[in-house]
């Protein structure tokens, strides 16, 4: 029975791979993502309530090994998606302490769950059938996390716990890879002399967001599209400034009530004075 659940797991990681993650809007991506788990889980969930494990040893690789993983991906994405919405866009040492702050409480779950943990590093297996089979003994860890039905059919008492550590695993690796890159970047200081040829972008990061998305909408770059993550990669190594959740800064600029491109209507007024100045100087 446990080989079809085993297919689904794979088809979904294929699936996930497939959807372009540099699209315009981050976040509709990653509501893309949880819908595709979603899918996933149903489907399961449709298969479990029809077919039948063959012994409870199915049932425990199923609850303790299977399962888990498709709802420690839904985990993932949706606490990213909570993270990607609450990330401050006030500055880089803003956006590091909210990582770090992200990272120990992801990391206190598994330090208050902590025997649990042992049980799981240990791979024991002593206390599985009260753990993994719909019908144990174990009472369900109680936690602040995702929010969901516990159906007694559909879980085992653990098989939710490890799917919250495989998912806080996952986060905890991209918030770490999201720290090292902001930690890259340092402000020059004012004091310490440059080399002439090193220029680093000193005005907002939104201000470079708007450009960016200009450049790339206009097709500057070999004729065509290039992508918003590849110019961003750019830009951040030939101006010294780490972009970080570009998708999420394009979100609030697209919902300004104003104007919604003053840094690029700002470049327009700026290079027409200049005309005039110089137009008045040639004369």
């Amino acid at each position: 029975m446990n080989q079809q659940p085993k297919q689904w797991l794979a088809d979904l990681s294929d699936r996930l791979a497939a959807l372009p993650a540099e699209q315009d809007n981050h976040l509709h991506y990653l509501t893309q993502c949880i819908q595709l788990v979603q899918q996933s889980i149903q489907q399961l969930k449709s298969y479990i309530t029809t077919a039948s494990f063959e012994g409870k040893n199915e049932e425990i690789q199923f609850f303790k090994e299977i399962k888990p993983q498709f709802d420690g991906k839904l985990i993932y994405y949706t606490k990213l998606l909570t993270i990607e919405q609450e990330l401050p866009q006030v500055c880089r040492r803003s956006q590091k302490q909210y990582y770090r702050r992200r990272i120990q409480e992801l990391e206190s779950f598994s330090i208050h769950h902590s025997e649990f943990v042992f049980y799981m590093n240990l791979e024991l297996t002593n206390l599985d059938d009260a753990y993994f089979l719909r019908n144990g003994k174990a009472s369900p860890l109680r936690y602040e996390g995702i929010q969901f039905f516990y159906d007694q059919q559909f879980h085992a008492p653990m098989s939710w716990a490890i799917a919250e550590f495989v998912g806080n695993n996952l986060l905890i690796s991209e918030l770490k890879s999201r720290l090292k890159l902001l930690r890259a970047f340092k402000q020059p200081s004012a004091t310490v002399s440059t080399k002439d040829d090193d220029l680093t972008w000193t005005a907002n990061v939104t201000a470079l967001v708007e450009l960016i998305y200009a450049l790339d909408e206009h097709g500057v770059f070999n004729n065509t599209k290039v992508g918003i993550k590849r110019i961003a990669t750019l830009f951040s190594k030939v101006f010294n400034i780490p972009l970080v959740n570009i998708y999420k800064i394009w979100e609030n600029i697209r919902l300004r009530k104003k104007s919604r491109t003053p840094f690029l209507q700002a470049l327009i007024n700026g290079l027409l004075r200049r005309m005039d100045h110089d137009d008045e100087y040639a004369l």
